[in-house]
């Protein structure tokens, strides 16, 4: 294969189509890649339950080459850690022989280099001194941690992406991975907004009433989202409809019996939409809420959620807790409004002050909207394959890499 023509090899250990963000962040770091005029191969499980062709789940726009790895691979439940559980051993075992085989099937493509989010997976491509990009999200824990040390003593592993400086100090500082192998990149946006409808029009459609302000959640109903300290603010702003989209473990019925005991009539649950629909309430928003918890590591210190930068793209005011990782993107009366985390009261009082002064309301949103263009997922490709210093690109590839990359 001519040297100009190798792909870029994504490999997911993972079902597509799928509801959660770490898909919606694959195929756009698949169809960056290919904004840049590389070929891409995305090597994934299929879903047994959504059956959608991905292309169109995705409302994709550049082509993607997708290699289904065959069912046979994956004969029973992949369990990457042990989580201190020696029952979970043959699933680990079963995971560590999967990545293997995988790594032999996705050998066969000559790749200009892989990109992984799997710790193992990466061990077994750097082990075979395959190009091996790893991102990471999370510090890792056990056995991960082996792999990860593992792959980056190998001079394959060329490049070790974090989504948070805190977590780029700590893998370099608790795991020793080489510095120069690291880069900090927080997720990203589209180019283009999704939608290009108003306020107006997106209340509209989705049936909302034009003339009462309305705060707006979207994204996974889990704890450390914050979302029962959103529902808890609510008596606060009885006069506000607020609306929470998603789903997650707190969709089991637990939200809503809280919402029911402190009688918060004016939050409704909308439940899972699907993402171009989500993107609708986040236009037809006053002011968007980002209410993570500081009671978990990974909320507090390791999280660069995609609603995040949807929201900074949407054009309305933000309200996000005083966490961390969030301060490495939003800055207190610049681009957003930080509050207190686990906090009911502040949250509220937030909220309050943005409809109340709604001039800096829309500056801190223009402002956000403007630095959404620094965190595109065309940029974050081209900082990639900057950093790695690939000798098998065209002069087109080049050109396009550098135009991304301003």
């Amino acid at each position: 294969m001519d040297s100009a023509q190798r792909p870029v090899v994504v490999v997911r250990s993972a079902w597509l189509p799928t509801r959660q963000a770490n898909g919606i962040q694959t195929v756009r770091m698949c169809e960056a890649f290919a904004s840049l005029g590389l070929p891409v191969k995305l090597y994934y499980v299929p879903q047994p339950r959504l059956r959608d062709d991905i292309a169109a789940y995705y409302n994709l726009q550049a082509p993607i080459d997708f290699k289904r790895l065959p069912r046979a691979v994956l004969p029973m439940r992949k369990q990457f850690t042990l989580n201190r559980s020696w029952s979970a051993a043959p699933s680990f075992a079963h995971a560590f022989l999967w990545c293997g085989w995988v790594t032999q099937i996705a050998s066969r493509a000559d790749a200009l280099f892989y990109f992984v989010r799997e710790p193992m997976l990466a061990w077994w491509l750097a082990l075979r001194r395959l190009p091996t990009v790893l991102e990471i999200h999370d510090i890792p824990k056990g056995f991960e941690r082996i792999f990860i040390r593992g792959a980056s003593r190998q001079d394959s592993l060329r490049l070790l992406l974090s989504i948070t400086e805190h977590l780029r100090i700590d893998l370099a500082e608790q795991l020793e991975v080489p510095p120069q192998k690291l880069l900090t990149l927080h997720d990203g946006i589209e180019n283009q907004t999704a939608h290009s409808e108003t306020k107006e029009i997106a209340r509209q459609k989705l049936g909302l009433a034009a003339d009462r302000n309305l705060i707006v959640y979207t994204g996974r109903l889990d704890a450390e989202k914050g979302v029962e300290v959103l529902a808890r603010a609510a008596p606060m702003l009885r006069d506000l409809h607020i609306v929470i989209v998603g789903d997650g473990m707190l969709a089991d019925g637990r939200l809503q019996r809280l919402i029911e005991e402190i009688n918060a009539s004016n939050v409704t649950l909308v439940g899972f939409r699907p993402h171009s629909e989500a993107r609708l309430f986040q236009k037809a928003a006053d002011v968007l809420v980002l209410p993570h918890s500081m009671k978990y590591l990974h909320s507090a210190y390791y999280t660069s959620p995609l609603k995040l930068f949807e929201y900074m793209a949407a054009g309305a005011p933000i309200v996000a807790t005083e966490l961390p990782a969030i301060r490495e993107v939003i800055q207190h009366g610049d681009n957003g409004w930080l509050v207190a985390p686990d906090n009911p009261s502040e949250l509220a009082a937030g909220i309050r002050h943005l409809l109340e002064n709604r001039q800096l309301g829309s500056a801190m949103a223009a402002k956000a909207a403007r630095d959404a263009q620094s965190y595109t997922w065309e940029k974050r490709a081209a900082r990639i394959v900057e950093r790695l210093g690939l000798s098998g690109l065209t002069d087109e590839n080049r050109r396009k890499t550098a135009q991304a990359a301003q």
